[in-house]
């Protein structure tokens, strides 16, 4: 008797490729646009929600989501470690390098908007990582 566990981000046999419906394209940006107000909560509750959890589409924008969200804390991370350094060793920098915290703003806004026409998005480097690890 073998153990087969089922992989949670696996697509499994309910998902379709069909076109989306456009409330499958709503909750796909709103995973997006949630990250500034709530980060994580909408995308791991639309993997599991019944409504949701077997429509591809809706899957790949939510764990793309979360790829992004993880990758945007290390970026945050590292633009603090390099702010905390550039103002240290030049002071009157410290009135630019608050733009370094918003640069993770402008991927969630453009993959949100793709999301709302209905397109499936490939970030770079993340997605076929995510693909490799058997994610997406």
């Amino acid at each position: 008797m073998t153990d087969q566990t089922q992989n949670p981000f696996d697509l499994g046999a309910g998902a379709s490729p069909s076109e989306p419906t456009s409330d499958d394209k709503l909750w796909s940006g709103l995973s997006y646009f949630s990250q500034f107000v709530i980060p994580v909560v909408l995308p791991l509750v639309l993997l599991f929600m019944e409504q949701t959890k077997s429509k591809a589409f809706v899957r790949h924008h939510a764990i793309t989501t979360l790829g992004l969200a993880a990758a945007a804390v290390v970026y945050e991370i590292l633009a603090f470690i390099l702010n905390m350094i550039l103002v240290a060793i030049l002071p009157f920098l410290a009135c630019i390098t608050w733009l370094l915290f918003v640069v993770p703003v402008v991927p969630f806004v453009i993959y949100g908007i793709k999301a709302l026409k209905g397109e499936t998005v490939e970030v770079p480097y993340l997605s076929e990582f995510m693909r490799k690890q058997g994610w997406l």
